[in-house]
This record gives structure tokens, C-alpha cells and sequence, in this order.
């Protein structure tokens, strides 16, 4: 992980970033449907590849709409495929965002569990060379820890070699 420097977002950005994500959020969500995992997972899905031949069958479908057959809503096509154009303008910086949002979340997470861990170490000492306050402090991070650690303690006993008198052969 690349060694950043700390981060540290004023107050005032904070609560203007928090109300432009509830102004998105509050907009965007009476528009957006929730799948389940098994209706994510069936039926035909269009990837960024695709986009070229959607708007073709939008395209041709207008274009030979007497030669289309009843069932095929063509009119319905066309809103889909705006649709789909729309959220794609939404969905690439969002996901652009969310993304550099959880690494900076994953950098400082791991400073803030690597440097707690040190702290926890010297808490642990401090309350074995009896500082008074810090049992109670052990205590409380230890919580972390249920279970207290899982290495076994195993001693290696080297193998018994029998030693048999070797008699000269001749």
C-alpha cells in the first residue's frame, strides 16, 4: 500500500460532500430498482460492449418500425436505451468515487489497525510491569482478541534413534 500522508477532510467539506450524496441519494432513489442475487444472476445482460448494438436496435428499429412485429415495443426500446444512457453518466463517476473512496478507507484502516495494535502491545507491557490504569485498558482491547491466541504451544521431541551393537561382519 502506498505510504500517504494523512488525510484529514475540514468540517465544512464534510458536511458539503454528505449533503450532495443525500441530494443524490434522495433524487436518484425513487428511480432505481433492488435485484435479488438470483435475478442478477439470470437473463440477458448488457455490458459496455453492448451499448454500440443496443443503440443500433434502437436505430433500425425506428427505422423499419412497419416491419417490426407487435410484440416488439419499439417506442419502450427507446426509453430504455435513454435510460441506460442516462444512469451510465451517473454509475462511471459514482463507481470512479466509490472506488478511491474505499482504497483511502483501506489506507487509513490499515494505519489505524497497525498503529492501535502498537498501542495494544504497549498497553499489554505497561500492565505487566503493573502502571497503575493500564490492566483496565489491557482489559478493554483484549476484547478484540476473544479467545486469547490460537497458537499452540508444541515442543519438538527428536526422535529415538535405538542404538543396536553392530556386529563386524567378516
Amino acid at each position: 500500500m502506498p505510504n500517504q500522508e494523512i488525510i484529514q477532510v475540514s468540517s465544512a467539506d464534510d458536511a458539503t460532500i454528505k449533503a450532495a450524496i443525500l441530494l443524490i441519494e434522495t433524487t436518484l432513489t425513487p428511480y432505481l430498482h433492488a435485484l435479488t442475487d438470483s435475478q442478477r444472476k439470470g437473463g440477458v445482460k448488457m455490458g459496455d460492449r453492448s451499448i454500440a448494438f443496443v443503440d443500433k436496435g434502437d436505430t433500425y428499429g425506428k427505422q423499419f418500425a412497419p416491419e417490426m412485429p407487435a410484440s416488439i415495443k419499439v417506442a419502450d426500446l427507446s426509453i430504455h436505451v435513454n435510460v441506460v444512457n442516462m444512469l451510465s453518466g451517473y454509475a462511471k463517476p459514482l463507481a470512479t468515487i466509490l472506488r478511491g473512496t474505499e482504497d483511502t478507507m483501506m489506507i487509513a484502516g490499515k494505519v489505524a489497525m497497525e498503529t492501535s495494535l502498537n498501542v495494544y502491545a504497549a498497553i499489554k507491557q505497561a500492565a505487566h510491569n503493573g502502571v497503575p490504569g493500564t490492566q483496565a485498558a489491557f482489559n478493554d482491547m483484549k476484547e478484540r482478541f476473544p479467545g486469547g491466541s490460537h497458537k499452540k504451544k508444541t515442543t519438538v521431541t527428536p526422535p529415538i534413534v535405538p542404538t543396536t551393537p553392530t556386529t563386524p561382519t567378516v
